[in-house]
């Protein structure tokens, strides 16, 4: 049998991607991905990953549910997935300044005793647990 070479060429050019193009892709290819039609801003995941340098080059070759894949691609650009005003959100948990992406560090909520709903005289959030010899184990011994 003769040495065969062969160079395989995909959707993309010769090069690694940006995650959040991976996940643009595979939101909306009405081909190969979810045919999603809603609003997505994957803009922040794709800044911090150009600026962080993270590249992939995935090679899908089953079937797998887009949850996973969304999550796989947030967790490599160490993001979350958020829902927010109707629009699919990748939001990046950075909170330092990585090249030219700077993260919004705006405090959104401050909180204090007064926001919970609690007894006056108690503290605002009161953990039970049982004791450790009362909780519930199962070992199995062969």
């Amino acid at each position: 049998m003769p040495n065969l070479s062969f160079e395989v060429s995909g959707l993309v050019d010769d090069e690694d991607v940006n995650p959040a193009d991976v996940a643009e892709v595979l939101l909306t290819s009405d081909k190969f991905g979810a045919g999603w039609t809603s609003a997505t801003d994957f803009s922040l995941l794709e800044e911090y990953c150009e600026e962080a340098g993270l590249k992939i080059s995935p090679a899908y070759t089953s079937q797998a549910p887009m949850s996973g894949l969304l999550t796989m691609l947030a967790r490599i650009g160490n993001s979350a997935i958020v829902w927010s005003d109707n629009i699919l959100k990748i939001i990046p948990y950075t909170d330092e300044t990585v090249g030219s992406y700077v993260p919004d560090l705006t405090v959104r909520y401050d909180l204090t005793y007064d926001d919970f709903i609690a007894d006056p005289e108690t503290a605002p959030v009161k953990i039970n647990r049982k004791r450790q010899a009362d909780a519930y184990n199962a070992v199995k011994v062969e």
